[in-house]
């Protein structure tokens, strides 16, 4: 009997547990399902806007003021659009372990200062005091992955001004509450709508979004927590959270991070010492197979005072700079995906052509593919630097100027 008692209980066991992996998947691909309706919603909206207005444009040829407002439509619906397909990259990142920690030093003040200018629009927008408070640090300076908290910071930040009714108020504090080792807080609250303990428990799985109640009717990839919370392990850090329904959220970041000096600030100067206003004399090759990539381009490069000439794959990108006088060109515009011959297999074939600038002409990376093992990539092709798309105007204005004290006068050139 005693047998039989053993072999029923664990029989029972087996089943429940098979039940709740059962509810557990379940769960899980109704939450993807929800999330890529959800998706389908959200990205055919800012694209209904890009091309709505693209149409009332062309409608309006003439009419500067309106299509200044269109412009503008545009420019805050692809913002939008871009903001959703980086959450759904970058939690495949996450995923796939292809995120890497890349310490450098940082003031903490400042990193928190840009956090907020990048809501501050929206918070204005939406009648909310934005309050910042960076005075609790008596070690400002740090060694941290910049990029990584930024990321952490903006989205709860962003989530905090999202979930805010108008006229509430959403606070930023950064404080130290141990020495050795040091550890750093970074608190972001705000009165918002608050969430329900039962969503709590959830709310950092992938695609999770609380249904019901005064949140719904806020819109989101519910991908931004998910990259939260495994950006914070990634750090080895913490993340806490307290919420009231009605009454607002408080998120608490805890991360240990290493005391330093006070990290160099080098503007980029020409070759008398004097701060760049723009780039002329400078001469670029831009390798880009797509016409609209390569027009954008250009116009950018050479309202940055450039020259350029372009190419529509690397096979010529390499024939353009080899057919070149030693010296012609300062920086390469490299884009990775070209028929014919990639911009890797590109940069090799010039590193290797046996002239006296072939290895030292810098080469820019200027491609979609902006994961870090893409980046490796274009480094052990002997590129200098890599740029994501869309691009970034003023990312890529500073680029080229690291690049300007390495240039050929062109007055110099036969």
């Amino acid at each position: 009997a005693l047998v039989v008692f053993f072999v029923w209980t664990n029989a029972r066991q087996t089943v429940a547990r098979q039940q709740n992996a059962a509810e557990e998947a379940r769960r899980a691909n109704k939450a993807k399902s929800d999330f890529l309706s959800r998706m389908s919603h959200d990205m055919r909206t800012p694209l209904n806007g890009i091309i709505g207005m693209c149409y009332i444009a062309q409608d309006h040829l003439g009419d500067n003021d309106a299509i200044s407002d269109c412009l503008h439509k545009i420019d805050l619906s692809s913002r939008q659009l871009m903001m959703l397909i980086n959450d759904v990259l970058d939690v495949s990142r996450i995923e796939q372990d292809r995120v890497e920690v890349h310490a450098t030093a940082v003031d903490l003040r400042e990193l928190v200062s840009e956090c907020c200018v990048h809501v501050e629009v929206l918070a204005a927008q939406r009648n909310l005091n934005l309050e910042k408070d960076i005075t609790g640090l008596k070690n400002p300076y740090a060694m941290a992955d910049r990029q990584i908290i930024i990321q952490i910071l903006t989205n709860l930040i962003g989530n905090a001004v999202k979930f805010t009714p108008p006229g509430g108020r959403v606070s930023v504090r950064i404080r130290e509450t141990q020495d050795d080792p040091a550890l750093y807080q970074m608190i972001v609250e705000d009165t918002g709508v608050g969430m329900k303990p039962e969503f709590i428990e959830h709310m950092f799985e992938p695609f999770v979004q609380e249904d019901g109640g005064s949140r719904s009717q806020y819109k989101g990839s519910g991908l931004g927590l998910t990259i939260v919370k495994r950006l914070v392990d990634k750090l080895e850090g913490k993340i806490e959270v307290h919420s009231v329904i009605n009454e607002g959220t408080r998120f608490t970041v805890t991360l240990p991070l290493t005391y330093c000096a006070a990290p160099e600030q080098a503007a980029p100067k020409s070759a008398n010492g004097s701060e760049l206003s723009d780039l002329t004399g400078m001469h670029a090759l831009v390798a880009e197979d797509n016409e609209i990539n390569r027009q954008i381009a250009m116009t950018l490069i050479e309202k940055f005072g450039l020259t350029a000439d372009a190419v529509i794959d690397g096979k010529e990108a390499v024939e353009r700079f080899s057919s070149s006088p030693v010296g012609y060109y300062d920086v390469i515009l490299m884009d990775i995906r070209m028929p014919v011959m990639d911009g890797l297999e590109a940069s090799r074939a010039i590193r290797a052509l046996p002239r006296e600038d072939a290895t030292r002409i810098p080469i820019i990376a200027v491609t979609a593919d902006a994961f870090t093992d893409d980046i490796e990539k274009t480094r052990a092709a002997g590129m200098d630097a890599h740029i994501g798309k869309p691009l970034d105007v003023k990312k890529l204005k500073a680029l080229l100027q690291q690049y300007y004290p390495t240039k050929k006068r062109r007055e110099s050139l036969p």
